[in-house]
């Protein structure tokens, strides 16, 4: 004797299957930040480097591409959590700032002078008596 009904059992593997969804959005939205940290975690010369190590155009390509993978995995977070009750946000989000944004979190400037990437860092003020 089954303890489900055939509606309750269809409704049961949609839910399992839902949850398994969202697992795996989960994981992509830690991989796509992830993606970012590589370049963006490294040191402001290694960062520079790695900047220029390919065309301007390239780079701001891959930027892009990452905004709208990133903009596409966190509608569908939205998407999902709203067909499974879960709690908005709990699937997490992608940060599809900017670099130059996320680079001021850490305390450094982003510009392009004389068509290459300069990332500094900004000087800390200093101390008013």
């Amino acid at each position: 004797m089954s303890l489900l009904t055939p509606t309750e059992s269809v409704t049961a593997r949609i839910a399992a299957d839902a949850g398994a969804l969202a697992c795996h959005l989960r994981n992509a939205i830690g991989l796509a930040n992830r993606i970012t940290g590589h370049a963006l975690d490294l040191p402001t010369p290694e960062l520079n480097e790695w900047l220029n190590a390919r065309p301007l155009e390239q780079r701001f390509a891959e930027f892009s591409s990452h905004g709208e993978t990133g903009d596409a995995l966190n509608e569908a977070a939205d998407a999902s959590e709203v067909a499974t009750g879960a709690a908005d946000g709990s699937l997490g989000r992608v940060d599809t700032r900017s670099v130059a944004d996320k680079l001021l979190d850490q305390g450094r400037t982003l510009e392009v002078i004389d068509g290459a990437f300069v990332a500094a860092e900004i000087p800390e003020a200093e101390p008013t008596e």
